[in-house]
């Protein structure tokens, strides 16, 4: 992510979503990652009527507990799931001459 990204995910995600239309106040909670803290994302969020919480560096275990609990193992199993596949030599392929992807089994 940077800062170009982000100003976009506001753009086309954020502000489109329910009562962003109509400016209704609101709050958005970002972890200290340096775009989130740039003068355009603040500027971008005011215009958008969105007050900006900035979750402090290293309390993220704290104050988002599915990051840690549910999303991160989540992702740990993925990539040795895809790790597990990109190294094996066993690569199928569909009747269009696809690859086809892996099996995930958590």
């Amino acid at each position: 992510m940077d800062e170009v990204l982000t100003l976009d995910w506001i753009k086309k995600v954020w502000s489109r979503r329910p009562g962003a239309i109509l400016k209704k106040k609101s709050m958005l909670v970002l972890d200290s990652f340096h775009c989130h803290r740039m003068p355009t994302i603040k500027a971008q969020l005011k215009e958008d009527n969105t007050d900006l919480l900035i979750i402090p560096g290293g309390l993220t275990r704290l104050l988002q507990p599915l990051d840690v609990t549910v999303n991160k193992p989540m992702k740990d199993a993925l990539c040795q799931c895809w790790n597990q596949w990109l190294t094996s030599d066993d690569h199928t392929f569909t009747a269009g001459g696809r690859m086809r992807q892996p099996t995930l089994n958590f």
